[in-house]
């Protein structure tokens, strides 16, 4: 008999097509997984799934941790908050569980916590026994879609000092690529990939939806990434002329060229060439990832121990690797593999693979090795790192081709027994589920920054930041997407 994990199959009889979030789950109901009759080990990686059926223990785990993520930072779901109802006003994630914090901080959170719900919405089947389901996690795609720019405004107009509202004191218009507008230029980045993973997701079910989605994401990323943040020579006052994409902009000017602004955009640019009808904008963005691709392998990247650096000053690179910076490298090498056939772009890619696993874990006990949260995320923005990292390690798992490259061998059998190891010990011990008793803190389900300890009393009173939520969700539910290679 088919185990409903987050509720009973009872409650999923009456869920109204109408309102999905009145019936479909309560808040009392369990999003404990049952411990599977052979339960994986803590410590040592699952043999791991190729194939997402519902049945499976990572497929149940998945909706335990998205659903978890859904009840307690999406508001609509916050029923007993009564000023906080389901309308455009509250379609974003908040800043901690139960609305214990929504601050401006967390706004290019938004682009990422929607990522497991996709994530969600992909793996669920789309036959009638799972249809209330997938529409459950389908509901949130629009929502998103026209609360997070009314976020973001709501929030940029109650700044007295921030340049960004005195930057564009005209906009109005919600709906126009206006809204997505910002003077970080990574922060509209991440919308644009989650605009197109949702152009992704829709493409064959609903090509109207995905259309819009993909224009979107199209609109932000020629008008406000290339053409705004793109150093080419002569684009006159507040541009130096050395290429690389700006960090920020505004009134005050340029700043410096960060690895998060430029590798979100390359992945943009190489997904909008393999996506795109017209051959002449195929031809256009892959210069475009090209371009990105050179600066970074220029200004950025160690080719000697794969790291990518945080910046480029303006006269050389600065900071250490970042987990995130490495990710999205890491998928805008493999992306311009995918539309060029090109294998040059991989051996980067590897590298820069190769380094985050290598050095870039810290010591759990009993000698697992677990990804490492960056210096001072407990909170804030750098929350998030893990799991943007985690997006682009998946597909670099995934990719046969680097069986065949040089040193390829065995690879990415080492790599997905890294992710499978942190799943089983975030899933187990982070959160307390332990084999044949349970989880800790029955109903909870909250991942804290620290992946080798369980979350404690006092930090969940506190308030779980959404970056951990998110990182927590994106990485159990990677487990359904990432293909093991001993199993091919």
């Amino acid at each position: 008999m088919k185990k409903m994990l987050l509720m009973t199959l009872a409650a999923l009889v009456v869920v109204s097509c109408g309102n999905v979030f009145d019936e479909y789950y309560s808040r009392t109901d369990s999003i404990i997984p049952e411990t599977p009759e052979e339960p994986v080990d803590p410590v040592k990686p699952d043999p791991g799934e190729v194939t997402v059926d519902p049945d499976s223990y990572w497929y149940k785990a998945a909706d335990s941790a998205s659903m978890a993520l859904l009840n307690r930072y999406w508001p609509p779901m916050l029923t007993e908050v009564a000023a906080w109802n389901d309308s455009y006003l509250n379609w974003h994630f908040t800043n901690s569980q139960d609305k214990k914090a929504d601050a401006n901080s967390n706004y290019w959170h938004q682009a990422h916590a929607i990522d497991p719900i996709i994530d969600a919405y992909n793996r669920t089947p789309t036959t009638k026994e799972y249809e209330d389901e997938k529409q459950l996690w389908l509901s949130i795609f629009d929502k998103w879609y026209q609360g997070v720019p009314r976020f973001q405004w709501m929030w940029n107009t109650t700044w007295s000092s921030n340049s960004w509202k005195n930057a564009f004191p005209s906009f109005t218009n919600y709906d126009s690529a206006d809204g997505w507008r910002n003077e970080y230029i990574d922060d509209m980045d991440w919308m644009v990939l989650t605009l197109i993973r949702m152009y992704e997701a829709l493409a064959v079910n609903d090509p109207d939806a995905a259309a819009k989605y993909l224009a979107k994401g199209k609109e932000i990323y020629d008008n406000f990434i290339w053409d705004w943040a793109w150093d080419a020579p002569g684009k006159g006052t507040g541009y130096s002329g050395t290429y690389g994409i700006y960090w920020k902009r505004d009134t005050s000017g340029t700043s410096s060229k960060n690895a998060c602004s430029n590798g979100p955009s390359m992945i943009i640019a190489a997904k909008l060439s393999y996506y795109s009808t017209d051959t002449d904008d195929k031809t256009k963005y892959a210069q475009q990832a090209e371009d990105i691709y050179e600066w970074m392998i220029s200004h950025l990247y160690n080719s000697t121990s794969g790291v990518v650096a945080d910046n480029w000053n303006g006269s050389g690179s600065s900071g250490g690797a970042l987990t995130y910076n490495q990710g999205t490298f890491i998928g805008g090498c493999h992306w311009l593999y995918k539309i060029t056939d090109d294998e040059k772009y991989l051996t980067p890619a590897i590298k820069a693979t190769e380094y985050t696993i290598n050095s870039m874990q810290s010591a759990a006990p009993n000698g697992t090795r677990l990804l490492q949260s960056s210096s001072g995320a407990t909170e804030g923005n750098n929350t998030a790192f893990r799991g943007i990292y985690i997006r682009y390690f998946i597909d670099i798992i995934n990719e046969p081709t680097v069986d065949v490259m040089p040193n390829g061998t065995g690879l990415r059998q080492k790599w997905y027994d890294n992710l499978a190891n942190w799943a089983n010990y975030v899933w187990r011990d982070g959160l307390g589920v332990d084999k044949g008793t349970g989880i800790s803190n029955p109903g909870q389900l909250l991942f804290g920054y620290d992946w080798s300890k369980k979350v404690t009393d006092a930090e969940i009173s506190a308030g779980i930041n959404l970056g951990n939520q998110l990182s927590g969700a994106i990485l159990v539910e990677a487990m359904n997407t990432a293909k093991n290679p001993s199993a091919e």
